[in-house]
């Protein structure tokens, strides 16, 4: 993965609390997925690293993320009226901002993780 003494970062999802079914399901998901918070810690010891630090992002952050994409796609969707694939795009950005405020926003969350290989 890296030479003894570097350091890796990685940036994972993990469950802040059992989401329902239906959000799995609306966003093709499994629970497996994904980790909990020391879950995600604990893989990287798993593989030989050690862990030095890790931030977890906050609602705000979840929020302006998801929310961006929002907007990108608004605009996109404004200033190409005729892409024949903005259907697709439209639908698929409405149900995960539904998704994402209806179940999302209090389940999930987003950590960066610096690990060092001994």
């Amino acid at each position: 993965m890296t030479k003894p003494g570097r350091l890796v970062l990685a940036g994972e999802p993990f469950w802040i609390k059992e989401p329902p079914q239906e959000y799995l399901e609306l966003e093709k998901m499994r629970f497996e997925d994904f980790s909990t918070h020391h879950g995600n810690a604990l893989i990287g010891e798993e593989k030989g690293l050690a862990l030095l630090y890790a931030v977890v992002s906050g609602h705000d952050d979840w929020d302006r993320y998801e929310g961006l994409q929002w907007y990108a796609a608004a605009e996109y969707a404004r200033s190409h009226p005729g892409d024949p694939d903005l259907p697709y795009i439209t639908g698929r950005v409405s149900r995960s901002r539904e998704s994402y405020l209806r179940w999302g926003h209090a389940c999930l969350g987003w950590a960066l993780y610096l690990f060092r290989k001994p």
